[in-house]
């Protein structure tokens, strides 16, 4: 064969330069249909996971009219706990915390009762004894409950050393979770104003009834009343402390008349009362 039916040399380029083309369109047609079905794809899962939302959607709604048993008993003893005096006046947050897996108990055909273990609250962690009164089917669960109970309290309004006074510039009310404060709380200021501080007390802290002394109603040093009492009379003295002391407190008082120290009893502001 000689070379007449081959194409020259431009022709030739030519024809590979077609077959070039045609090969770039063709994989640009199968690139478009990968894309393409790529696309459809994700369309698909967007599709499937709408409607999946939809479905959680539509059972969070009707989830409540399938409430299970230990569902109805978890808020029956919640109820119940909001419903205790402790929280009169106060705000209360009721947490029903998980069942034991192995707790299972059917529906009950009659009327829930419930009790709280302990009759009040003691601190963060609450039990609830929920009882199904159906004579056919009686049962009995334990609800754990996880309880906060937020009312104003005396906190220190900066750092408090001991000796401090506690009065409106060093404390001040505040909002706390009373069952978290294992020591107590004082809940009125004008009953402990004048306290003094027997330990120090951070700034913001709950002011523990431990943590403070009753006001002083006698001074060292300070001219006092003794005041001894009988049957029929009175018999008043002008006396001087010979310490401090609070109400119900016994102290040491100098007789300013005979110099003769006695053991009475402060019964008020510069009030000591002598017993015979």
């Amino acid at each position: 064969m000689n070379g007449t039916n081959r194409p020259d040399g431009p022709a030739r380029k030519a024809v590979l330069r077609a077959h070039a083309r045609e090969r770039a369109r063709a994989y640009a047609r199968a690139r478009g249909a990968r894309g393409g079905a790529r696309a459809l794809a994700r369309a698909m899962r967007f599709r499937a996971v709408g409607i999946l939302t939809a479905l959680i959607v539509a059972l969070a709604l009707v989830a409540p009219a399938f409430a299970t048993p230990l569902d109805e008993a978890a808020g029956h003893a919640i109820a119940l706990v909001r419903a205790l005096p402790d929280a009169d006046g106060a705000r209360i947050d009721v947490e029903a915390l998980p069942f034991d897996r192995r707790t299972n108990v059917t529906p009950c055909g009659g009327e829930l009762a419930s009790e709280l273990v302990g009759r009040k609250l003691a601190g963060a962690r609450a039990t609830v004894r929920v009882r199904c009164t159906d004579p056919a089917n009686p049962w009995s669960v334990a609800v754990a409950l996880r309880v906060s109970l937020f009312k104003p309290v005396l906190v220190a309004k900066h750092a408090l050393v001991r000796g401090d006074v506690v009065d409106g510039d060093t404390t001040e009310l505040a909002e706390r979770d009373v069952l978290q404060l294992g020591y107590g709380h004082l809940d009125d200021p004008a009953r402990y104003a004048g306290s003094r501080v027997l330990r120090p007390v951070a700034g913001g802290a709950a002011i523990a009834p431990t943590a403070i002394a009753a006001p002083l109603l006698v001074e060292r040093g300070a001219m006092v009343t003794l005041l001894a009492r009988g049957s029929s009379i009175d018999v008043r003295a002008t006396g001087i402390a010979v310490e401090d002391g609070s109400v119900g407190m016994r102290v040491r008082v100098r007789n300013a008349s005979s110099g003769r120290t006695v053991d009475g009893i402060v019964d008020g502001p510069g009030l000591v009362l002598i017993r015979p």
